[in-house]
C-alpha cells in the first residue's frame, strides 16, 4: 500500500503534537485536548480489541454521547477496523438491515437499548476510554480494509452503504483545508450530531488540520451554544439554520457576524433562507453542494451568491463537474442536464455493487439536475427522479419553487407531482408562508400560472413547515400523503381522517403485536354505510377470499351505525395488510364497543386481531390509520372503475410503503398459508418469513415453498447457474453447454465456438432474470453488457441455444406436483376478434383484479409487434379460436408469461431426471426447468436440457399453481396439524377438571400438557419451568415444543384480554360453574362479559 494509504488518524495526532493541550473536541461543557483525545482513542482501541474486534473487521457504532462516539470511531480506525456509524434514531429493523448489509461483526453502543439481535454487542462508556497506553497490536499504520463505511440517509430510496479508504478520507480532509483556513487555534463548529456523515467528515478534516471541532450538545439553546463556542467556522443544515433563526428571534442582538465563514449544505437552500441568514443574522454565507459519495462537489463564496438565483458555486479544488444529457454530451447554454462528478475523495462503488449505473468511467452520477450560470457556476435544479412529465413536457421542481418563492408571502416551497393515468405527472407544490403574511391557495396558484404557463402547479398546499429528515432534506413522500389526504377529505368533510384514529393499548407496553387490542375510534356523525358496503367487493382478494364472518355481536341501536362503521374500517385494514403480503386471512372482529364518557364522539372498543404474531411494532396501528383514511375517501366517491384504480393506486403508493417495514411474508408463503388455513391448519409466523404450520408434535416448518428438510447448502448449489450445471453434468443429467465470461470479447469468442445464435444470461440470477435468447453477432455486445449489469458477481453465461420453450416441473416430496409450459405473455384467439381487440379485452379484465393478482399484460408496444411479426401476425389479424398469440419472444420475470398445464403430458424419463436433479441438489421441494419442444417426448429423443434447478420455487402465483396448493399442503402434513386443545374456565374447580382431562389422555397414550397463568404441568403432573408469565405466553411457548401432543388451558384471569391470543382456535370451552360467580374475585363484571364474548368466537367452527 502506498504512503497515501497511511492511517488517516496519524494525520490527526501528528497535527495535535504542535500543541497537545489545545482543545481537539468540545461538546457542551466538555473539552478534550489533543493529548487527552489521543489517550482516549488508545483506550477505545484497547476496549474494541479486548472484545474481539480486529483490523479489517467492520464495527457498527450506535451512540448518543458524541464524545464517546468520536473516541470509538477514531479507536476503530486507528486499529485498522472499519467503523460504520448508525444513527440512534433508526428503527430497530433499519439498524439490523444496515448491520447485515455492511457485514458488521460487532456492535458497540453507549445505550443498551441499541443492542443488536444478530451480532455480538458490547457496551462502551467513559471507562472504555481508560488505560490508553499505545500498543503495537492496537495500531495498524497501513490498513488493508476501508477507513469508514457511510450509511446513506435513504431519502431517495433504500439507503446505500459507501466504503471510503483512508486515501479518500484524507482527500476529503484536504478539500476542507483548501476551502476553510482551518488550523491550530481555529474553531470549526457543527450543529448536526456526529452520527451523521457530513459532521464526521468535517470533524476529521478540522482535527487533521490541528483545529478544534466544536459539536452542539443538542441540549442547550442553539443560539446560546454558538455564542458560547465563539467559532471561526460554522457549518449548518437547512433544518438547523431555521432553528437558529427561530432562536435568534428570542435573543435581541444575536447575529452571526463574528463568524468568519458560515456554510450551509446537505439539501436545497432556498433564496429566502439565504436572504434571511444574510440580512437577519448578518452571516458571511457560503453554500456547499456535495454528496456522501464524493464529499464536497462545489463551493460558493459570498460574491458568487450574487451572480444568479440557486447557484451552489464552482467545483472544489481537485474536482471535475460536468452537466450532461443522456448520451453524456455537455448541455447547451441555459439547458438543464444531469450532474456528473469526479472527486479525489469519491468512492468507487456502493457496498454490494448496488446501483452500478451511478458509477461509469470514473464518474459518479448523483441523479441531480443542474445548469450553468453565465459566470460558470453550477445552479442546482433538484433531483432527476423528482422531474415531472406532463403531457410530454419536462417540468423541473426548481422552476415551480422559484416562481412561488418570488411571491412576497412565500418563505419556501417544495414541488412534487401526483401521478395521472393519462397525463403522467400533475405538478403540485407545498409552501410555507413568511411570518406575518397571508395568501390563499388560489392566489398562489394564479401567481404561479402567470409566470409558468402550463407548468404551473395544479394544487398548492399551505403548511406551517415542510417535513424534513434529520439532514434537513424535504420528505416528499410525506408531502404526497398530506396533499392526498387533503384532496380526498375535501370532497367529503364529514368523513374521518387518519388523524381521527387513536390507538391505545389495553396496558402500557411497547408491544403492539396484539391478538386483542383496546382501540379508540371517532366515527363520523352520519356514517355512509351504504357507500362503504358498495366498495367492499372491490378490495377483496380473488386468490385469497376471506371466509364468511361469524355472526357479529348485537350492539344497542344508538351506537349500531358507529359500530358498523368501525367494522368496515377493520375489514379495510385486513384487505390492505393482505395486499401488503401479510397473511391476514381472517376477519378482524369487533367484540366490544361503547361511548367514551370523557370524550364526546369517541368510541371505546375491544378488537380481536387474529393471526398477526410477530409483526413489526406499529404495523397494526399503521394499517388501521390507512384504513380510516381510505374509508373517508371511499365514502366520498362511488366505486367506479376510475375511482377504484385511483384508490388502489393510493394504497399502492401510500399505504403499502408505510407497511413495508413490517415482518412481511413472501407471496409464495401467503399462498401456502392460505391453503393451510383452508384445510383448518393453524400457522404461526416465527420471523424472517419462516412459519410453523400446526402445533406441537404435529408441526412443520416452511419458508415460501421450501421446508425445514431443504438444507442451506442447497441454496449454494442452485443459486449459481454455472455450479448447478456442472453438478448436473457430473451426475449424467442433461444440462446446457455454456461458457462463463466476464466481458464482450470473451462472450463473442464463446459464441463462435458454440455456434450462433446463443443464449446470454447472468450467471448468478434465477427465475429468468436478465435472460436473452436468439442472440446474434450484432446483438451480443448489448446482451452481455445488460447481463453484466444485473449479475451480482459480474459473470455471464454464453449458452448453446436449445430448441424449445421452458417447462417448469414443480416436484415436491419425491413426486411431481404439477408441470406447466411457460409461454410468453400473450392472448388466445377466439376466431372473431382482432389481436388488438383481444389484447385490449385482456388488459381490461386484468384491471379488475387487485394489483398483485394481475398479469403483466399491457397494451401493444414495439416488442409485441415484433413478436407478432415473427408469428406472421399483425394487430389487425384475427387468429383462429384457441390459437395462442405471443406478445413477447420468451417468458421472463420482467414481461411475465402464460402457463399451460402439461402435468399429464410429462414423459416418464423427463420426470425421472427432474426428480433426480432435485435429489442431487438435496431439495425436498424444487422447480426444475426443462427446455424442450415436446415435454411428452423423452429428453433422449428431443435433446432437451435441464436449464435450472430452483430452490423454493414460486408457488401459488397463477391459477394452475394455486389449484395444486391443497395437494402440496396435504403432502406436507397429514390432517389439520392441530393437537387437541380444550379450555377450562373458572376457579380451582376448573384446574381440577383440566388435570382430570390430562390424566385421561395420558392413560390413552397421549402426552398432554396443562398451563394456566402461573403454572405449567407435564403429562405426569410434573412442574415445567417456563420463562414467561401469563396464560397466552405459556400456551404459545408450549405449541412450539415437539413433545406436546395435547394441551389444556386454564382461564382464571383476564390475561387473554391483555395479550395476543396464543392459538387460532380451540376445540372446546368448558365453563366450570357460572363465570359471573367463579371469576368475580378476579376481574370486574364488564371484563367477565368481554372475556365471554372473546371465548364465544374462539372455538373452531363445527
Amino acid at each position: 500500500m502506498s504512503a497515501k494509504e497511511r492511517n488517516v488518524t496519524c494525520d490527526i495526532f501528528d497535527a495535535g503534537k504542535a500543541d497537545p493541550a489545545c482543545p481537539a473536541l468540545i461538546v457542551g461543557n466538555r473539552e478534550v485536548g489533543f493529548s487527552d483525545l489521543d489517550s482516549a482513542v488508545w483506550g477505545a482501541a484497547r476496549h474494541l480489541h479486548r472484545q474481539g474486534a480486529r483490523a479489517g473487521m467492520v464495527v457498527a457504532l450506535v451512540f448518543r454521547d458524541q464524545v464517546l462516539l468520536a473516541c470509538a470511531l477514531l479507536g476503530a480506525m486507528r486499529m485498522g477496523a472499519t467503523p460504520i456509524v448508525l444513527s440512534p434514531n433508526l428503527a430497530a429493523r433499519e439498524r439490523e438491515d444496515l448491520i447485515a448489509a455492511a457485514d458488521a461483526g460487532f456492535l458497540f453502543t453507549d445505550d443498551r437499548r441499541f443492542v443488536s439481535a444478530t451480532v455480538p454487542s458490547f457496551g462502551f462508556d467513559a471507562a472504555s476510554t481508560q488505560n490508553g497506553t499505545p500498543a503495537d497490536e492496537l495500531f495498524c499504520e497501513y490498513p488493508d480494509g476501508f477507513g469508514q463505511i457511510i450509511a446513506g440517509s435513504g431519502s431517495t430510496g433504500k439507503p446505500h452503504l459507501m466504503p471510503l479508504t483512508h486515501r479518500m478520507l484524507r482527500a476529503r480532509n484536504q478539500t476542507l483545508a483548501s476551502l476553510f483556513p482551518v488550523g491550530p487555534g481555529r474553531r470549526f463548529m457543527l450543529v448536526s450530531p456526529l452520527y451523521f456523515a457530513t459532521p464526521i467528515d468535517r470533524m476529521l478534516g478540522s482535527l487533521s488540520a490541528g483545529a478544534t471541532c466544536v459539536a452542539w450538545d443538542q441540549k442547550t439553546d442553539i443560539a446560546e451554544a454558538i455564542e458560547g463556542a465563539r467559532p471561526d467556522f460554522l457549518h449548518l443544515s437547512v433544518l438547523h439554520a431555521e432553528l437558529i433563526l427561530r432562536s435568534a428571534a428570542r435573543r435581541p442582538g444575536f447575529d452571526l457576524s463574528a463568524i468568519e465563514m458560515v456554510s450551509i449544505g446537505a439539501s436545497t437552500v432556498t433564496e429566502d433562507l439565504r436572504r434571511r441568514l444574510r440580512d437577519d443574522l448578518k452571516a458571511n454565507l457560503h453554500i456547499n453542494y456535495g454528496t456522501n459519495e464524493t464529499g464536497t462537489v462545489t463551493f460558493a463564496f459570498p460574491d458568487d451568491l450574487r451572480a444568479a438565483r440557486g447557484v451552489v458555486g464552482r467545483p472544489a479544488p481537485g474536482n471535475r463537474v460536468e452537466i450532461v444529457v443522456d448520451d453524456d454530451a455537455p448541455v447547451a447554454p441555459g439547458q438543464i442536464g444531469q450532474v456528473r462528478v469526479q472527486s479525489p475523495g469519491q468512492i468507487e462503488a456502493y457496498v454490494g455493487n448496488a446501483s452500478p449505473d451511478r458509477f461509469r468511467d470514473g464518474w459518479f452520477y448523483p441523479r441531480d439536475l443542474a445548469t450553468w450560470s453565465e459566470d460558470g457556476q453550477v445552479i442546482h435544479c433538484g433531483r432527476s427522479d423528482h422531474m415531472m412529465i406532463l403531457d410530454g413536457l419536462n417540468i423541473y421542481p426548481v422552476e415551480i419553487e422559484g416562481a412561488l418563492e418570488e411571491h412576497p408571502a412565500v418563505r419556501e416551497a417544495a414541488a412534487f407531482s401526483l401521478p395521472h393515468r393519462v397525463r403522467q405527472d400533475i405538478p403540485v407544490c407545498a409552501v410555507v408562508l413568511a411570518d406575518g403574511h397571508t395568501a390563499t391557495e388560489q392566489e398562489l396558484r394564479d401567481f404561479a400560472r402567470e409566470r409558468l404557463g402550463v407548468r404551473y402547479p395544479r394544487h398548492v398546499l399551505i403548511l406551517d413547515a415542510l417535513p424534513r429528515n434529520p439532514q434537513g432534506k424535504v420528505i416528499r413522500g410525506e408531502l404526497d400523503r398530506l396533499l392526498r389526504d387533503k384532496l380526498a377529505i375535501g370532497t367529503a368533510p364529514a368523513q374521518p381522517t387518519a388523524d381521527d384514529f387513536v390507538s391505545i393499548l389495553a396496558r402500557v407496553t411497547d408491544n403492539k403485536r396484539r391478538g386483542v387490542a383496546a382501540l379508540k375510534f371517532k366515527p363520523p356523525a352520519s356514517p355512509r354505510l351504504e357507500r362503504l358496503t358498495q366498495w367492499r367487493p372491490h378490495l377483496e382478494s380473488r386468490a385469497f377470499p376471506c371466509p364468511p364472518r361469524a355472526d357479529l355481536l348485537t350492539f344497542p341501536p344508538d351506537i349500531a351505525d358507529k359500530a358498523a362503521w368501525i367494522q368496515h374500517v377493520l375489514d379495510i385494514a385486513r384487505d390492505i395488510l393482505l395486499l401488503a403480503a401479510f397473511p391476514c386471512f381472517d376477519h378482524f372482529h369487533l367484540i366490544a364497543c361503547s361511548p367514551n364518557p370523557d370524550d364526546e364522539g369517541i368510541m371505546k372498543t375491544l378488537v380481536l386481531l387474529p393471526g398477526l404474531e410477530n409483526l413489526f411494532p406499529g404495523t397494526i396501528d399503521q394499517a388501521l390509520r390507512e384504513a380510516t383514511s381510505c374509508a373517508g375517501a371511499m365514502a366520498a366517491r362511488p366505486p367506479t372503475e376510475e375511482n377504484r384504480e385511483w384508490l388502489l393506486d393510493r394504497i399502492r403508493r401510500q399505504s403499502l410503503p408505510r407497511l413495508s417495514r413490517g415482518n412481511r411474508t413472501n407471496t409464495s408463503s401467503v399462498a401456502v398459508l392460505h391453503a393451510a388455513r383452508q384445510k383448518g391448519i393453524p400457522f404461526r409466523h416465527l420471523g424472517m418469513d419462516v412459519h410453523q404450520l400446526g402445533w406441537g408434535a404435529q408441526a412443520k416448518i416452511i419458508n415460501r415453498s421450501s421446508t425445514a428438510s431443504d438444507p442451506a447448502l442447497a441454496v449454494r448449489l442452485t443459486t449459481n447457474k454455472r455450479v448447478t450445471t456442472a453438478l448436473l453434468r457430473q451426475a449424467g443429467l442433461p444440462a446446457p453447454v455454456h461458457h462463463v465470461v466476464a466481458d464482450t470479447a470473451g462472450a463473442r469468442a464463446a459464441a463462435e465456438q458454440l455456434g450462433w445464435p446463443v443464449v446470454v444470461k447472468p450467471a448468478d440470477l434465477e427465475r429468468g432474470e436478465g435472460v436473452e435468447v436468439d442472440v446474434t453477432p450484432d446483438r451480443i455486445d448489448a446482451a452481455v453488457s445488460a447481463a453484466l449489469e444485473l449479475s451480482p458477481g459480474k459473470q455471464v453465461l454464453v449458452e448453446r441455444q436449445v430448441s424449445g420453450v421452458c417447462h417448469r416441473l414443480f416436484v415436491a416430496f419425491g413426486q411431481l406436483l404439477y408441470a406447466v409450459k411457460r409461454l410468453p405473455i400473450g392472448v388466445y384467439g377466439d376466431g372473431t376478434s382482432t389481436v388488438a381487440q383481444l389484447v385490449a379485452a385482456a388488459v381490461r379484465a386484468d384491471r379488475q383484479l387487485l394489483p398483485w393478482e394481475r398479469s403483466k399484460i399491457r397494451p401493444i408496444d414495439d416488442l409485441a409487434r415484433r413478436a407478432l411479426a415473427a408469428n406472421g401476425l399483425t394487430e389487425e389479424s384475427v387468429p383462429e379460436a384457441g390459437r395462442f398469440v405471443p406478445l413477447r419472444r420468451i417468458e421472463s420475470t420482467r414481461w411475465g408469461g402464460v402457463d399451460e398445464d402439461v402435468t399429464d403430458c410429462v414423459h416418464p424419463e423427463n420426470l425421472r431426471v427432474a426428480l433426480q436433479a432435485a435429489r442431487l441438489c438435496q431439495l425436498e421441494v424444487a422447480g426444475i426447468d426443462i427446455i424442450t419442444d415436446d415435454i411428452s417426448a423423452s429428453w433422449t429423443e428431443t435433446g432437451a436440457v435441464i436449464n435450472e434447478v430452483n430452490f423454493s420455487p414460486l408457488l401459488g402465483g397463477g391459477d394452475i399453481s394455486r389449484s395444486r396448493l391443497g395437494e402440496y399442503v396435504s403432502r406436507l402434513m397429514e390432517g389439520t396439524g392441530r393437537i387437541p386443545v380444550e379450555v377450562f374456565v373458572g376457579d380451582e374447580r376448573a384446574m381440577e377438571a383440566a388435570r382430570t382431562w390430562v390424566a385421561t389422555l395420558k392413560a390413552g397414550g397421549t402426552a398432554a400438557f396443562l398451563t394456566g397463568d402461573t403454572v405449567t404441568l407435564g403429562p405426569d403432573g410434573e412442574d415445567i419451568p417456563v420463562a414467561v408469565d401469563g396464560l397466552p405466553g405459556r400456551a404459545a411457548a408450549l405449541i412450539l415444543r415437539r413433545d406436546v401432543e395435547a394441551l389444556a388451558l386454564v382461564v382464571q384471569s383476564d390475561s387473554l384480554l391483555n395479550a395476543p391470543l396464543p392459538l387460532e382456535g380451540v376445540d372446546a370451552v368448558h365453563h366450570v360453574g357460572d363465570p359471573a360467580t367463579t371469576l368475580a374475585g378476579a376481574m370486574p363484571a364488564q371484563r367477565i362479559a368481554q372475556l365471554q364474548n372473546l371465548l364465544s368466537i374462539w372455538t373452531w367452527p363445527d
